[in-house]
């Protein structure tokens, strides 16, 4: 085990392993691992702590983990991981009944946890969890481990409009979750639809800021056809919800309407041969936002939005296995307009990446 960079040791299998006739199948009890520590995570410290314990012979057999916020809304490799302070957790079993609060980081902690099989629940007012209780084995000497997500009960709802301030009916709104640096944490996307009146509404959110609007996350298309939008009010561009808050917003009005137009794109290999087969694709600020295949005339069709830029490219796996490339057409600026539009790709073009 290692527990600062640089040359690891090798652990020790378990003496009941035999190397060479593995078992299918070993259970490794939670503590009995190892895992990244990282400078700003506020369990280091009493990781670090506890293997000087168990090092130093003086551990004693304990009960720990940690409750955490929504932690499937995003993901949060380069954020903080959102811990919840609060949660009571509950333990039971082998004669025990104990109760603790997670501290400001989410952790909690039951020392002096003598052996044994035991039962943890989390609670806490306005938030659930999947995991309504969990069962913890304790071995002597060691630790049991329960983490616990908590989903919140939070709301953000309001109406939209269109251009000319009618309700916008069945248009996709976004909500954003935002980190502590105020900007969106990495695919941490939640979506509803607008009803027949352009109502909305975006549940289960834990506490936090949060950004709303429409084509947020994703590029326009001609099912949402509309330049990036966001909701605002007074020059703030986030919303702020307690835990369990519902909270009613002004409405939020879209800008105009793009037309939905047509491009034509005709892809040749460079001996001037139809290309069949091949996708073209439409990308709207580094994101798919239209595709179509060539059919045997190396013809494809595919639906673009009228004043938004688009970078078009053809492209396609070529090559036995083991030795693939793409040939690709290279990128074609494109801003639609009204007339009809014709590209000519040709797939000069090779790379070992597909992006």
């Amino acid at each position: 085990m290692s527990v600062v960079p640089g040359q690891a040791k090798q652990k020790p299998l378990p003496q009941e392993i035999v190397q060479k006739t593995p078992p299918v199948v070993y259970y490794a009890p939670e503590c009995s691992g190892t895992h990244l520590l990282e400078v700003r995570d506020p369990g280091a410290v009493s990781d670090v702590e506890y293997l000087r314990q168990y090092k130093a012979g003086t551990a004693t057999p304990s009960v720990r983990g940690r409750a955490t916020e929504d932690l499937g809304f995003g993901i949060f490799d380069r954020d903080p991981v959102p811990g919840l302070p609060g949660v009571k957790i509950t333990l039971t079993g082998n004669g025990a009944d104990r109760s603790t609060v997670t501290d400001a980081s989410g952790y909690y902690v039951f020392a002096n946890t003598p052996a044994g099989a035991y039962r943890v629940t989390p609670s806490l007012r306005t938030y659930s969890s999947p995991w309504k209780v969990r069962d913890v084995g304790v071995p002597p000497g060691g630790c049991g481990a329960a983490d616990f997500d908590m989903i919140g009960s939070g709301s953000i709802e309001g109406s939209l409009l269109d251009a000319v301030a009618r309700p916008a009916a069945t248009v996709r709104v976004d909500v954003l979750r935002l980190n502590h640096d105020g900007k969106p944490v990495y695919y941490a996307v939640k979506r509803a639809k607008t009803d027949g009146s352009g109502r909305f509404q975006v549940a289960q959110l834990p506490s936090g800021d949060f950004r709303l609007g429409v084509n947020l996350f994703d590029p326009p298309d001609p099912e949402t056809p509309y330049m990036p939008t966001q909701w605002s009010d007074d020059g703030s561009l986030s919303i702020h919800l307690s835990p369990g808050e519902h909270k009613r917003v002004s409405p939020l009005r879209l800008p105009p309407r793009l037309a939905v137009r047509k491009v034509e794109a005709e892809v040749r290999w460079p001996d001037g041969q139809a290309a069949k087969g091949v996708d073209v694709w439409g990308e709207v600020g580094g994101q798919a936002a239209a595709h179509g295949e060539t059919n045997a005339e190396g013809i494809a069709r595919i639906e673009v939005l009228e004043g938004a830029r688009y970078s078009i490219e053809a492209k396609t796996w070529v090559g036995p296995a083991g030795q693939r490339e793409v040939a690709r057409s290279g990128a074609a600026e494109l801003v639609p307009g009204q007339l009809p539009i014709h590209l000519k790709l040709v797939l000069t073009g090779r790379t070992k990446d597909y992006q």
